[in-house]
């Protein structure tokens, strides 16, 4: 385990002294699907890297409900915003599955920041990234109509377990990928009802973008719902009342492209 967890300081940028001497300090623990973790407002203690499960993201309304703002899957790390901010929560972060996490307390955190450039480097393209597809997410939650909001949450899902939720789609990215999240989850993370995002699930099954498997779906390639997501942050999509046929063309054609990289 020591291993494992200098393995991922170095991936962020800690130098080997710095992430040995950060050890000592460095927490694991293991959560309940639908265990919240931080409700929006709530304090943030720590930096938290999923090492196995799926944790959402989401901003609650003033009508109860939740919405998406996007999904950490395996590692993934979040809590950086209000860490770097001094801010509380942001986002409700809540255990979509059985979760177990890596956990980096705030105050060694804000000393890699200031003393490690490679760390503080990789935070600030981390931060500036996720507020951009923030950004994206939430507009597509007001203004697209609930299919757009079925279908293209599930692509923007899709990019941020493929990437881990860090980067932009690469384009030579191109195999299946699993979504380890029941429909109710996903539904209500689409900010739809069940009805509505397993009636457009079932119809991109018939065309065999994916498959709906037990407690989970499966996408049968990645590229074309990361070239989808390159359409909707470029702006590509003219319409925000595209119909589930409207979409399914725009898959086929990003079928046969690059994922359009922002």
């Amino acid at each position: 385990m020591t291993t494992y967890v200098l393995n991922m300081l170095r991936e962020v940028g800690m130098s080997e002294s710095f992430a040995r001497a950060a050890l000592p300090r460095i927490k694991i623990s293991s959560m309940e699907a639908n265990e919240v973790i931080w409700a929006k407002g709530a304090n943030v203690d720590c930096w938290q890297l999923i090492m196995d499960g799926v944790v959402a993201a989401a901003a609650p309304t003033q009508e109860r409900e939740k919405l998406p703002v996007t999904i950490y899957g395996h590692h993934a790390w979040f809590g950086e915003q209000a860490i770097l901010t001094h801010n509380s929560s942001p986002f409700e972060y809540i255990c979509a599955t059985a979760v177990q996490v890596l956990k980096v307390p705030v105050s060694l955190v804000l000393t890699a920041f200031d003393e490690e450039p490679a760390f503080s480097k990789y935070l600030a393209r981390l931060v500036a990234w996720r507020a951009q597809v923030s950004t994206e997410t939430l507009a597509l939650m007001k203004f697209g109509n609930p299919t757009m909001r079925a279908v293209l949450g599930l692509a923007l899902f899709a990019e941020a377990l493929s990437t881990r939720s860090t980067r932009p789609a690469q384009p030579k990215v191109d195999k299946g990928l699993m979504i380890p999240v029941n429909q109710s989850v996903l539904a209500s993370l689409c900010g739809v009802s069940r009805t509505v995002f397993s009636e457009n699930v079932r119809i991109l099954e018939q065309e065999g973008w994916l498959r709906i498997r037990y407690s989970c779906l499966e996408l049968a390639a990645v590229r074309p719902w990361q070239c989808l997501v390159g359409k909707l942050r470029q702006q590509r999509l003219q319409t925000n009342d595209l119909t589930i046929e409207d979409l399914l063309e725009e898959l086929d054609l990003c079928n046969h492209q690059e994922p359009i990289c922002a």
